[in-house]
């Protein structure tokens, strides 16, 4: 950003500054492409284990933001849809499962009271 702030306040042509960053616009293009080349590299590798995946995603709370983007889509309040869905997470975390593993009875009270 300090070169751009540099380069901001210049009329276009020849100017001294521009000759004094041009020494860092290479070093910092260097540092550029030698963080993608990692990235590259990094992407290239990478496995995903998709069991383990699953098996955390089922067996945790992330649920909860899924329901309360539905409800808000549904035209429900986002105040609403988070009480919901903070309702949902308190519940599940008294009763050691996570919230895609409630009854329908359970959910039923976390949404009493309000216009679902």
């Amino acid at each position: 950003t300090a070169i751009l702030s540099t380069i901001k306040g210049l009329a276009s042509g020849y100017g001294r500054d521009l000759q004094q960053i041009k020494s860092s616009i290479w070093s910092t293009s260097k540092i550029s492409i030698n963080a993608l080349l990692i990235l590259k590299s990094m992407l290239l590798t990478l496995k995903v284990n998709e069991k383990q995946m699953k098996k955390v995603t089922e067996s945790s709370n992330l649920i909860a933001l899924d329901i309360a983007e539905k409800l808000v889509q549904e035209g429900i309040p986002f105040r609403v849809t988070h009480k919901i869905a903070g309702s949902l997470v308190q519940l599940a975390h008294i009763s050691k499962k996570p919230i895609s593993k409630l009854t329908p009875s359970d959910i039923k009270k976390s949404v009493s009271g309000t216009k679902v």
